[in-house]
């Protein structure tokens, strides 16, 4: 697998993470004010399955937020090791060294050779 198809890869892997972490602050928010809304109505099974669903969509977040971060650090260090190798993956068979060799066998002695 080349390095521009792991990075493929793990961009196909943070997407959904950078829509999800967004999606479940607004779930938290919303699950929060009826939380909130509940508890002051004073209705007490409501609260507390409010109480559950909002320590659930926290630990949702937390666990969301982690991935996240260790997603882009991975993707940071593929990018940073393809950078490395100086070459994009389409470039490498681009420029061959016997591509470039200039062949001498059909040169004249008097003729200054060419630059490539």
């Amino acid at each position: 697998m080349s390095a521009e198809d792991r990075i493929t890869s793990v961009r196909r892997v943070l997407t959904p993470l950078v829509l999800a972490l967004p999606a479940l602050i607004v779930a938290f928010s919303v699950v929060m004010a009826g939380f909130l809304f509940a508890e002051t109505l004073g209705d007490e099974i409501a609260t507390r399955v409010l109480r559950v669903a909002g320590v659930v969509l926290l630990m949702l977040m937390a666990i969301v937020g982690t991935l996240l971060v260790s997603v882009l650090g991975f993707l940071s260090l593929l990018e940073r090791e393809q950078a490395a190798s100086g070459l994009r993956p389409d470039d490498r068979s681009a420029d061959k060294p016997e591509d470039t060799a200039i062949d001498r066998s059909e040169m004249s002695p008097s003729e200054p050779p060419s630059s490539p």
